[in-house]
Parts: structure tokens; sequence; C-alpha cells
């Protein structure tokens, strides 16, 4: 039996928030939170969903300028 993940962080080059969520829902993907939020390279926007398994992943956008 796989072991379930805590969770994965993915930085996301040309982040687009709404034309991401709109690919994530159009392939029923489960949209948690989003926001700003601080991560390794600073404040930032941010998304997190899940897999089918149920573990969440963040999608990372650049760190706000500032």
């Amino acid at each position: 039996m796989p072991t379930p993940i805590h969770g994965a962080r993915l930085s996301v080059a040309g982040y687009d928030e709404a034309a991401i969520v709109a690919h994530l829902h159009a392939h029923g993907v489960r949209v948690g939170g989003i926001g700003s939020r601080y991560g390794a390279r600073g404040e930032g926007p941010s998304i997190y969903c899940f897999d089918p398994e149920g573990n969440m992943i963040e999608l990372k956008g650049p760190p706000h300028a500032g």
C-alpha cells in the first residue's frame, strides 16, 4: 500500500492564476485554497490542489516584487 505524501510544492513559470484554475477544473482536479503565501523565495501567489489520492500539491508563482 502506498504511503501518502504530506504535499508537494511546484514553482510555475508564467504563472496565470485564472488559466491554471480553469485548466485544473476542466480536468476535474479538486482545487483548495488560492491566495498569497510565503515560500522559499518570499511571498507570492499560490494555488492548492489535490491529486486523485488526496495528496496536496501547491502550485507557486513568483514572489511579489518589493
